[in-house]
C-alpha cells in the first residue's frame, strides 16, 4: 500500500506559523515594533 501525496503551494500555512512568531517573540520583547520583530525573523542566524 502506497500514499499517494500531491505537492500544492500556498501560504495558508505560512500565515500561521509567522504571526505565532510574531506572538512567541512580542513576549520576550514588548516593546519591538512589528519592523523590528520582522527584521529579526527575516535575519536571524542559522548558521550554529
Amino acid at each position: 500500500m502506497y500514499a499517494h501525496y500531491q505537492g500544492m503551494s500556498g501560504t495558508s500555512m505560512a500565515n500561521a506559523v509567522v504571526a505565532g512568531m510574531l506572538s512567541y517573540i512580542k513576549t520576550f520583547h514588548k516593546d519591538w515594533g512589528i519592523a523590528r520583530i520582522k527584521s529579526a525573523i527575516m535575519t536571524r542566524d542559522t548558521s550554529r
